[in-house]
């Protein structure tokens, strides 16, 4: 799934790229809606796949599953940062 909207995404790319190259007054963001829509998917599926990566490591090994759950909150912080 990650893979299949990572290429959704990269296919609305050169409308975000389009926009970006306008002058600051001539730019209208409604082109690259489908891009940041997509990017948003592609994120929350990467999220759900690190939680379940950290969920079997846990069961498996608690000391790699404590440095797994510290990137993921790196992650989480970013994302809710806005970084």
């Amino acid at each position: 799934m990650v893979r299949e909207r990572w290429s959704q995404a990269e296919a609305a790319w050169p409308d975000v790229d389009g926009v970006a190259r306008k002058p600051k007054a001539e730019r209208d963001l409604k082109p690259t809606q489908l891009w940041y829509n997509t990017i948003g998917l592609v994120v929350e599926d990467l999220s759900r796949l690190s939680l379940a990566i950290a969920n079997e490591a846990r069961l498996t090994d608690p000391i790699i599953a404590d440095w797994s759950r510290c990137g993921r909150r790196r992650v989480d912080d970013a994302l809710r940062l806005g970084q």
